[in-house]
């Protein structure tokens, strides 16, 4: 019900806003609210996405044919302006029109994740870079950054669900 109640008025935010930005023209500004009122959205639906598979719901349609290209470059406003923020210099090298047979939720929900991260543990004044690329028939998504790190032994690790040494490498700030 809370995620629900939730979601009702970021929808009326979305609507106003896109209406606002139609009428009087957008501005950097205005990109930035709006990319983040869309991903908080997306985080809302994440939420019923979470519901659904504890219940064995399909969540994912991996049918479909995601432009990942496209994906990465309407998220790198917001990042930007987080990493301006921050004091991190962000270098981005998006190959177009890389497509792939995916969900584009889950691709943006895993780039994202992996984005954010690299944000969150990399200290004032250092540096991320971001590079998607193809070799041959072989996708290449890159996030590199000068922060911490995370400690070989759990890289493999990192997107298995409530990983106990992954939490208390994090909060004891070893990564």
């Amino acid at each position: 019900n809370l995620v629900h109640e939730t979601k009702t008025p970021l929808t009326l935010i979305q609507n106003y806003l896109g209406e606002y930005i139609n009428k009087n023209g957008s501005a950097e500004e205005l990109d930035i609210i709006k990319g983040s009122v869309d991903k908080l959205t997306t985080d809302v639906i994440n939420l019923f996405d979470i519901e659904r598979f504890s219940k064995g719901i399909d969540v994912y349609r991996h049918n479909k044919v995601s432009d990942f290209s496209e994906i990465l470059k309407s998220s790198l406003p917001l990042f930007e302006y987080y990493c301006t923020k921050q004091n991190i210099k962000l270098r981005t090298s998006i190959e177009e029109n890389i497509y792939l047979k995916a969900d584009p939720y889950a691709i943006n929900r895993i780039a994202n994740n992996i984005i954010e991260n690299a944000i969150k543990f990399t200290d004032e004044g250092g540096e991320i870079a971001i590079s998607l690329t193809t070799k041959g028939d072989n996708i290449q998504f890159s996030v590199q950054d000068n922060g911490v790190g995370i400690p070989q032994s759990l890289q493999k690790k990192i997107f298995e669900r409530n990983l106990k040494e992954f939490k208390n490498a994090t909060q004891s700030n070893q990564l």
